[in-house]
């Protein structure tokens, strides 16, 4: 009897457009979860952090990370609202689940957008941002979503819309018997469906991280407001100047040596026109004072600056004061150069490390920042430009999915040099390669990868440049930064048997410490030597078991953060301290107190690598959006975090070898507002 008057107030029209509606929506979420998934913060970090392969997954595990989405977005949430809405006593409940259907849509398409712009998922912070920029820009709209994803986001609202009206309007007709059956149908199904879903939620290992957890979920819970990240709503740069200073336990003003006279005048330099470099571009408005005076002793000619960015060279493997021992210049040029023994990238990855050599800045946040259509001059390669410095990045190929062209240009280098698009020059650069191959790897004539010779190609344009600033007696800075050591590393020797990791990071490091050659000797030759503050480093380390099987597993380690990092300024005597734990974002600071100029930021992360609160200051590894995990070093200890796993532990070697588990709360209490100050200040280098 209840089973009749059951289905008598039961609308199965009204069941099924609005199951049906749901569960389309719910397809949409799940293809976000998809995209997601195949964002390098997906899959692949899962993979990093398990120490396997992405191809490792078999298709049950994959389908596991999909089981919350499944379970939620095409059965329980269709399901719901198909039953609600199919209650012939409560008929207003169908506009109110109609206006939910299209929040629920709306969403989805809003944090695409912004997945596809930054990376994050939508919260209300970005929300106020992009209608405050909308209303004193209207323009700015079609900078982050075009006219075509307009479109289609209206398109398929709106078809989704209409067609809920019209399998709820009754203008069709349904058979009884094709509806017990198709009831059954879907009874059915979804019993199966949600089994399914029940057991790859609760029989696979992955689903403990944060990649299973179901799209919408991890949706609405961006949307929820994070006290700690507002904390410092409201601050001015300097109060986030000075929050970050005590946070880290480093001094905000560095005071002059004792010994320090007065400070003499910086000398002008040659102003900066458009007709001298095609792509400059207008100038910033005037910065505030700097938070790190330069020294007072500090030498202030208008000298050169050239940047060697080695890729994929950790410390370990790259041992520069045995690498150059072996060219006779090189190892009479070296002995005028300070080398650092304890010297960290910022990230495992190359745009974030670069980012901090030429910002002073930690790089989280960075992609954020690139999607603000104007921004505060940021950099001290920016600040030698605007001051009639020419400046240059030299690569061998145009990015292949990082905006580093925008960052390079906001950084200051207003000009790259792309060895691939210059087709004319390769002849030249592919002889003068087989060259060089054939005097440091013994007569080895082995064919080299391309990369190689685009990256000679790269090296030639630099010395050519070097020779026409010169030649007009302008100073400049130059970034080179080859790619044949990205990993996994390729074998450059040309003999029969395994060649060992070792036997192939040496010869990766001849090679370069070849081209170093060439830039050496060409300063020599010209009486430039004593003009040029020269510094050599690496971007990052080994990350992933493909280059190095010895990386410990969900962890940030040494093999992955240390890097080498030498500097020669003229012969000049360099009182840095070796023993002391040094960053990328100390890069430009000490380049900046090396040339006697003050630094234009308001805000700045890095210190002098000869500032008295570098031994004490809290020096930060990131990391968590690659490997999954971060690093901080304060005074001989190590604290590594594995966010990920909630996993906190401390270790006085940075491999981790006598690592110690500590409460996850002493993690927390350290790396998260750290995170919220930071994020905040790179919210603000955004003028919109």
């Amino acid at each position: 009897m209840w089973m009749s008057k059951l289905a008598a107030s039961f609308r199965w029209r009204s069941f099924l457009a609005y199951a049906g509606a749901f569960f389309l929506a719910g397809l949409g979420w799940l293809l976000f979860k998809h995209l997601q998934l195949q964002h390098l913060t997906g899959l692949t970090l899962l993979a990093r952090v398990l120490h396997r392969q992405v191809e490792d997954f078999s298709p049950w595990e994959v389908l596991g990370l999909y089981g919350a989405d499944i379970a939620w977005g095409l059965l329980l949430i269709p399901l719901l609202a198909g039953v609600m809405a199919a209650q012939r006593q409560l008929p207003g409940l169908r506009p109110v689940l109609a206006a939910l259907l299209l929040a629920y849509v709306m969403l989805l398409h809003a944090d695409m957008a912004a997945f596809a712009n930054v990376s994050t998922l939508l919260n209300w912070d970005m929300i106020a941002e992009a209608l405050a920029w909308a209303r004193d820009d209207p323009d700015i709209i079609q900078y982050y979503v075009t006219p075509r994803t307009w479109l289609k986001i209206l398109a398929s609202t709106a078809g989704l819309m209409l067609l809920l009206l019209w399998l709820d309007s009754g203008r069709w007709r349904w058979p009884p018997r094709l509806r017990r059956r198709s009831a059954a149908w879907a009874a059915t199904s979804m019993a199966i469906g949600l089994s399914m879903a029940v057991l790859l939620a609760f029989l696979q290992p992955v689903t403990a991280y944060p990649q299973s957890s179901a799209a919408l979920a991890r949706a609405l819970s961006a949307m929820l407001p994070d006290p700690q990240m507002h904390q410092y709503r409201g601050h001015s740069q300097a109060q986030l100047q000075e929050a970050f200073c005590a946070m880290v336990d480093a001094p905000c003003t560095e005071q002059a040596p004792e010994a320090a006279g007065a400070r003499p005048p910086q000398p002008a330099l040659p102003a900066v026109h458009p007709q001298a470099d095609s792509t400059a571009r207008s100038p910033h408005p005037a910065p505030p004072p700097a938070p790190h005076p330069v020294a007072a002793n500090a030498p202030v000619a208008a000298r050169d600056v050239i940047l060697f960015i080695m890729e994929t060279a950790p410390a370990e493997f790259f041992d520069l004061q045995a690498l150059m021992a072996e060219d006779p210049l090189l190892r009479s040029w070296s002995r005028q150069a300070w080398l650092a023994r304890r010297h960290y990238a910022s990230y495992p990855y190359t745009s974030d490390a670069t980012f901090s050599v030429l910002s002073a800045l930690y790089p989280e946040g960075r992609r954020q920042w690139l999607k603000c259509r104007e921004s505060q001059a940021l950099g001290w390669v920016d600040e030698l430009r605007r001051a009639g410095y020419a400046t240059r990045h030299y690569a061998p190929s145009p990015d292949s999915f990082e905006s580093d062209g925008l960052m390079l240009e906001r950084l200051g280098l207003s000009t790259r040099y792309i060895a691939a698009n210059d087709a004319g020059s390769q002849a030249r650069a592919q002889e003068r390669l087989a060259r060089i191959q054939r005097r440091i790897f013994a007569g080895s004539v082995a064919s080299l990868p391309a990369k190689a010779i685009l990256d000679q190609q790269a090296l030639e344009q630099l010395l050519q440049d070097m020779k026409a600033w010169r030649g007009q007696g302008r100073p400049y800075v130059a970034v080179f930064a080859p790619q044949i050591g990205h990993g996994p590393w390729p074998d450059l020797l040309a003999r029969a048997g395994p060649v060992s990791l070792a036997e192939r990071a040496q010869a990766l490091g001849r090679l370069q410490m070849a081209w170093l050659h060439e830039i050496v000797a060409q300063l020599q030759q010209a009486g430039r030597l004593q003009q040029t503050l020269l510094l050599v480093t690496g971007d990052h380390g080994l990350r992933t078991q493909a280059e190095y099987e010895g990386i410990p597993a969900g962890w940030l380690a040494g093999v992955s953060s240390r890097v080498p990092l030498l500097i020669y300024d003229g012969g000049r005597e360099l009182p840095f301290e070796t023993g002391h734990v040094s960053s990328h974002i100390d890069i430009g600071p000490t380049v900046m107190r090396r040339l006697g100029r003050l630094s234009p930021q308001a805000y700045a992360e890095g210190l002098p690598l000869d500032a008295e609160g570098l031994a004490r200051r809290k020096t930060f590894m990131q990391g968590v959006g690659y490997l999954g995990a971060e690093l901080m070093h304060q005074q001989g200890q190590f604290l590594a975090h594995a966010p990920l796993r909630k996993a906190c532990m401390s270790a006085r070697r940075d491999d981790l070898g006598d690592g110690e588990v500590q409460p996850y709360a002493r993690c927390q209490e350290v790396f998260e507002p750290l995170k919220a100050l930071h994020l905040e200040a790179m919210r603000r280098l955004c003028i919109r």
